[in-house]
């Protein structure tokens, strides 16, 4: 990991696992002051069988208490249970695992990794003595996660960069959350950090923030997407560069937003119902009665786009068309 931070603070000591000591976790700040990341200096016991070896590592978490990278000593580089250091290919295996808060490790014990009673591939000693319960005893959803001949300093090192460590982290953000980490957030184009600080938003930041914000949305889980569209302030709704970046990507949105930006319509311009207009054939048959009724002034433009989808015999619900179109004519 490339260093460039200036300054750091002992955070807290982590007792967790059964490590050679406990793990002190440092809060690092960038040279305006603002935190940047966590930083540990891992030293750790490996043991399989009572067979113990230490396992010398850096590990790194962001300032949500998601895993960001690890880092090894050159003369410390990690290895297998057979003394065949760790290949590149390794590493990279390692780093997938650690980034996977959803690996088939979690919730497991060491026992639930390996079948004791299948034969071992070979034979592997460590200190002289044969050691049991890795390699070809691995069972096989574990093996294809974990670097071969590796198992147990994999969840070792799984249950250091995604266990308690990362849970104190995540609690510990609240405590150093300042506007200049908000902004720093903001500004980082990392969508975790710009998620977290939108829902720490007022009003006032939404349009400070506006740009970002917007394109957040257009760029977030569907999830995070869903929560920023209905906590965003009615002015924002107006907002003519808002409504262009966000109602003309309509198409590729997914259903659920599909559908608050429908329900939304009554709140916003004309250019929205006029973009709605243009995308009919994207609605589902709830989506264009509930734009069909939210519809108050229509334009020249509007009506064209509501004409051809209705005359699209293509369009299962072109019918909903000519049906308000009738009714509108009445009126």
């Amino acid at each position: 990991m490339q260093k460039d931070w200036v300054e750091s603070e002992l955070t807290f000591i982590d007792h967790g696992l059964d490590t050679l000591y406990g793990q002190e976790v440092y809060l690092l700040y960038n040279d305006s002051g603002i935190p940047q990341i966590y930083y540990a200096d891992v030293l750790a016991d490996v043991c399989i069988d009572g067979l113990c070896k230490p396992l010398f590592i850096e590990l790194y978490w962001d300032l949500l208490g998601q895993y960001s990278g690890f880092g090894v000593y050159p003369d410390e580089l990690l290895s297998k249970f057979d003394h065949d250091l760790f290949t590149e290919q390794d590493y990279e295996k390692l780093d997938r695992l650690l980034a996977d808060p959803y690996s088939k490790l979690e919730g497991k014990k060491l026992t639930d990794l390996y079948d004791p009673s299948k034969k071992r591939e070979k034979v592997i000693e460590f200190k002289g003595k044969e050691v049991d319960g890795i390699s070809g005893a691995t069972k096989k959803e574990i093996k294809e996660t974990v670097v071969e001949g590796a198992l147990y300093s994999c969840f070792t090192l799984w249950q250091l960069a995604n266990g308690e460590i990362s849970v104190r982290i995540k609690e510990n953000l609240s405590g150093i959350y300042t506007p200049a980490l908000a902004q720093d957030f903001m500004e980082s184009g990392i969508s975790d950090y710009q998620v977290y600080a939108i829902k720490q938003f007022d009003d006032q930041d939404f349009t400070r923030y506006l740009k970002e914000v917007t394109m957040v949305i257009l760029q977030a889980r569907p999830l995070d997407r869903a929560w920023i569209l209905k906590e965003l302030p009615l002015e924002i709704w107006k907002n003519t560069t808002f409504v262009d970046s966000i109602y003309s990507n309509y198409a590729g949105f997914d259903s659920n937003t599909k559908t608050l930006l429908v329900n939304k319509l009554s709140l916003s311009t004309e250019k929205a119902a006029l973009y709605l207009s243009s995308n009919l054939k994207e609605m589902t048959k709830n989506q264009i009665k509930t734009f069909l009724d939210s519809l108050s002034e229509i334009t020249p433009e509007i009506m064209e786009n509501l004409v051809a989808f209705s005359e699209d015999e293509q369009n299962i619900y072109g019918y909903l068309g000519i049906w308000w179109m009738m009714e509108y004519k009445r009126r």
